[in-house]
């Protein structure tokens, strides 16, 4: 039963195809080439075969008759078709002769000003530039060119017509850096394309694309329109992998990627040729050299810093001395080197190579020599050798007789230089040496009565608490020393800088502070600090007044006696000589430094 009523189908099927043929004097048959498209103008391009129509005259007693089309696109619920009394210019036709029209042939067929719209508006056309997603029907008749009376067949054809999305880029992100990791592949990834047709699905393919990007400021969109790309590999995967050995990629080269995306069946077009976005990426960083090389030197250890990069992991670094041509190399993972022992009055250089991206192979250049230079060395004062030296006074006092090295210094310890004018109040003591220390110490101004902080090193005393050699710099203005003979002078002249006194003496206030102060001093915050010892023998520091401007002309009084005075700029100087300058008059001040050398009274001042 089944294969009788499929022989009658096939038999009405045919006999309606004969019937249709000897019905009209002409039989039209039109044809959809793939890939299949929404926009209407694509059927009209020059040369365009997407809609191809055959007519067939049947009648061999025509001749030169004028013609025209009547053209129907239909989808659900959408009828597009030619007005009835569209303006184009006729088609000639002769018996027994075909004709084939394609591309232009249709333009005015196809112009939107020649078609009516129902159930989608040519507005909407024209906004979004394609007809909406569907299963189309196409339909062509031959109609007379004057009476506009049907003289053939309705040829017909059908498609599914969608038009594909361009695959969106999902790793890695713009402007990254790929491959810090060597011969780890590189993962390209994008996500899946749905073409919305039903006779393409599961066709899709993905073209990946790569290009170098040599001429910096050009766009990547621009080398990919004109420069043959780099690299190419086609998937239907939505993941690549690539391994840059294998390709020879040139390290700190950037590159870009594009993924392009097409119908394997060709009935799908996609839009803007189903070209993704073009995202760029850096292969391995270029290994660029430290920069800002710098040296110190304390004493006979040497000190270099220098400012990294983000992918440096370790430096090599290379230290000689020019004059001999010794040269050590080393190895170190921090952006320092230190160096400790030197040679006295020693020239020495340094320069450093960075690794990158912990691959030995890719090294930057070398920096340039850095030099450092140590002091001469310094023999320790010998009274019994040089009886008449003096150590510079004129009358040969402040030898040192004493050379036993005290080695329990501890903090609290006061030590004075050789001529006893220079008191040294040691804040911490960490040993480097057998009797060497390092740290901070308070230095004691005797003049004004004021301590400031500064960082020691290569410090040896005798067991009489005089220094017997010793390097400093001051926290405040630090300036290196190699004579710590000359504190006096140079630390002298810092309290006379940053203490500045008035020339009244009078006194408006006084505190009093129920601890034992060592020390005032005014903080960067402007606050009056008194440094205080408990009793074991530990500084510690004690705000005052959180506003230093808040005492002046102010005396201050501690638990044991001791006084001073806050100046009316906001100083500290001891209570004695404030009274004895007049508030600090500067001819005063003068006088009274010369009447406390001339008398020596330096023995006289309590710590």
């Amino acid at each position: 039963m089944r294969k009788v009523f499929a022989v009658l189908i096939l038999v009405y099927l045919i006999a309606g195809r004969v019937s249709a043929q000897s019905s009209y004097p002409i039989y039209v048959a039109p044809n959809l080439t793939p890939p299949y498209s929404l926009r209407l103008s694509d059927y009209s391009k020059f040369g365009s075969q997407q809609l191809v129509v055959n007519i067939t005259v049947n009648d061999l007693g025509v001749s030169n008759l004028p013609v025209k089309l009547h053209i129907k696109l239909e989808t659900v619920g959408v009828t597009i078709e030619n007005t009835p009394n569209l303006s184009t210019t006729p088609i000639y036709l002769d018996g027994g002769a075909a004709s084939i029209l394609f591309g232009d042939d249709l333009k005015d067929y196809f112009d939107i000003n020649n078609l009516v719209f129902k159930g989608y508006s040519k507005e909407a056309y024209r906004r979004t530039g394609q007809l909406p997603e569907g299963f189309y029907r196409i339909s062509v008749e031959v109609r007379h060119f004057q009476t506009n009376r049907l003289i053939s067949n309705q040829g017909t054809a059908s498609a599914w017509i969608a038009i594909g999305k361009p695959p969106l880029l999902k790793l890695p992100e713009n402007s990254k850096e790929l491959g810090e990791f060597k011969g780890m592949p590189l993962v390209f990834s994008w996500y899946s394309v749905n073409l919305g047709s039903p006779v393409s699905a599961g066709s899709v393919q993905y073209r990946f694309e790569l290009w170098e990007l040599r001429v910096e400021g050009v766009s990547p969109y621009t080398v990919a329109a004109t420069v043959p790309n780099f690299y190419e590999e086609t998937t239907q995967n939505t993941m690549l992998s690539i391994i840059p050995a294998s390709m020879l990629m040139t390290p700190g080269m950037r590159y870009a990627w594009r993924v392009t995306a097409s119908d394997l069946s060709g009935f799908v077009p996609f839009e803007g040729d189903g070209h993704s976005e073009i995202r760029v990426f850096t292969y391995r960083s270029k290994c660029e050299a430290a920069k800002n090389l710098k040296s110190k030197l304390r004493g006979t250890n040497g000190f270099f810093a220098w400012e990294p990069a983000r992918n440096h992991t370790s430096y090599n670094v290379e230290l000689r001395k020019p004059e001999t041509g010794w040269l050590s190399a080393s190895e170190t993972f921090d952006s320092k080197a230190e160096f400790f022992d030197l040679d006295y009055g020693t020239t020495y250089e340094l320069r450093v190579q960075s690794v990158c991206d912990n691959d030995p192979s890719m090294v930057s250049d070398f920096t340039g020599w850095e030099k450092l230079k140590t002091p001469e060395k310094r023999t320790a004062p010998d009274s019994t050798s040089c009886p008449s030296c003096g150590c510079g006074t004129p009358d040969g006092t402040g030898s040192i007789e004493n050379l036993t090295v005290k080695k329990d210094l501890k903090p609290g310890d006061t030590l004075i230089n050789r001529f006893g004018t220079t008191r040294y109040i040691l804040k911490s003591v960490e040993p480097t040496g057998d009797g060497v220390y390092k740290g901070q110490f308070y230095f004691w101004a005797e003049i004004w009565k004021l301590k400031f902080i500064c960082e020691y090193w290569e410090l040896s005393a005798n067991t009489d608490g005089v220094i017997l050699n010793m390097d400093f710099e001051s926290v405040y203005n630090p300036q290196f020393l190699l004579d710590a003979d000359a504190t006096a002078d140079y630390l002298n002249g810092l309290a006379d800088a940053i203490v500045l006194i008035t020339a009244k003496g009078k006194i408006k206030d006084t505190i009093i502070i129920n601890e034992n102060p060592v020390v005032y001093y005014v903080s960067d915050n402007n606050e009056l600090i008194a440094v205080t010892v408990d009793p074991n023998g530990e500084y510690k520091e004690v705000v005052v007044k959180a506003d230093v401007d808040d005492v002046e002309e102010t005396l201050i009084r501690g638990a044991n006696g001791e006084e001073c005075v806050v100046t009316k700029n906001g100083e500290v100087m001891g209570a004695k000589e404030y009274k004895r300058t007049g508030g600090g008059n500067g001819r005063l001040i003068e006088k009274y430094i010369a009447d406390n050398e001339k008398n020596n009274l330096t023995t006289d001042v309590q710590v």
